[in-house]
């Protein structure tokens, strides 16, 4: 099952999401930045001292080496940035409902057994395999890193799709292909509405003609 997963796959996606909480808290610096006459001491600096709490090199520390970069009124600060990020709606992401996100999730999980039980070249199946398992992770992510997250797994994607473009096109009548090929547009789509810019996709279906023909 895919949800199975050994120690060093746990260590992995403890990793993983350290990560994307860091990345979080650079992309929120950046905002602010882009807010005029933004009062760095006031909104910024308890936002770069809290992303202290995140290393990558200290899991073996205890809780009170880091402890000590919080302060009691660290909460309001990170309120008032939420208050003055919500006034300036231009540097937001649309948020992508919980039930689209629970509903790809699900198509997912029976497209990765779908494909396990198909007749597909078995170099194939893996490479979409893996496909799968990634963007999986990458929705998961999205509750942390935001479109980020998605828009990384669609550029995974493509690159998988490139790579294998002889495979992909000799099976494109597979109902697995046709189920993956619907399942990244349909995550496009949430990319396009997330970020309001023009999809992904789009741009790669002209070298990508398994994929083009999904793409409405």
């Amino acid at each position: 099952m895919p949800d199975e997963l050994d120690q060093d796959d746990v260590l992995f996606k403890v990793l993983e999401s350290l990560v994307a909480l860091r990345k979080l808290f650079n992309e929120t610096i950046n905002s602010l930045h882009q807010i005029p006459d933004i009062n760095e001491e006031l909104f910024i600096e308890p936002i770069r001292r809290l992303a202290r709490i995140v290393d990558l090199h200290g899991l073996h520390k205890e809780w009170g080496d880091y402890k000590k970069y919080i302060l009691p009124q660290d909460m309001h600060s990170l309120k008032y940035c939420e208050f003055l990020l919500s006034r300036h709606t231009e540097y937001q992401e649309n948020i992508v409902p919980d039930e689209e996100l629970k509903a790809i999730l699900k198509g997912l999980n029976e497209l990765y057994e779908s494909v396990i039980a198909s007749s597909l070249p078995s170099e194939l199946k893996q490479s979409i395999l893996t496909l799968i398992q990634d963007i999986r992770q990458a929705i998961h992510l999205y509750r942390i890193n935001g479109a980020e997250a998605l828009r990384e797994a669609l550029t995974k994607s493509m690159g998988v799709i490139i790579a294998n473009k002889d495979s992909f096109e000799e099976n494109k009548d597979a109902s697995e292909v046709q189920s993956l090929m619907n399942m990244l547009v349909r995550i496009d789509k949430l990319y396009t509405f997330a970020i309001k810019m023009k999809p992904v996709l789009e741009a790669a279906a002209n070298i990508i003609p398994a994929l083009a023909a999904h793409i409405k």
